[in-house]
């Protein structure tokens, strides 16, 4: 059973974004065109852990690892923005849970931190990216909060605007 919710774990922190992101299919000169990043959550308090990203080629099925690419405590939940370079990921650390902003380099895979924001509740476990009202919508397994927090135009995040709690069983 301990195993399978290590893998369910696994399942949770995994991010998949194009190498490529343009609107238009870019002239191919070198071998990235048709390759996506992958971006792992290692959920590891150890020193040494973070974010870890590969280059995954649909051609091949190949998936290369490029290593560490973020250094952050327990990176759990990952969701790339739908339109910009930015990874956020979700974090407790001392019952603290943050939701923090990467700017990703589309050539190199690089994570480079933009900010973070408390998300409301704890536990946090989920993300996902309303579009139209430009926010992240957080879910917390640990206090039944589900948060709406804004999103500036460079992916930036704002402070939670709106926190619910939901109880029952």
């Amino acid at each position: 059973m301990q195993r399978l919710w290590r893998l369910w774990g696994f399942c949770l922190s995994l991010s998949v974004v194009p190498a490529h992101a343009e609107e238009k299919a870019p002239a191919c000169a070198d071998d990235s065109c048709g390759t996506d990043w992958v971006y792992f959550g290692t959920r590891s308090t150890e020193a040494g852990q973070g974010i870890v990203a590969a280059r995954f080629d649909a051609k091949t099925g190949k998936l290369s690892s490029i290593g560490r690419v973020a250094e952050l405590t327990k990176p759990a939940w990952l969701l790339a923005h739908p339109k910009l370079p930015v990874l956020y990921s979700v974090s407790e650390v001392s019952g603290e849970s943050r939701v923090y902003a990467f700017s990703r380099d589309p050539a190199s895979g690089k994570l480079t931190l933009i900010n973070s924001a408390a998300s409301g509740g704890g536990g946090a476990t989920h993300l996902t990216f309303d579009e139209g009202a430009k926010a992240l919508f957080v879910a917390h397994y640990g206090t039944g909060h589900v948060s709406w927090m804004p999103t500036a135009d460079d992916g930036r995040l704002g402070i939670p605007n709106s926190v619910q709690s939901n109880y029952g069983t």
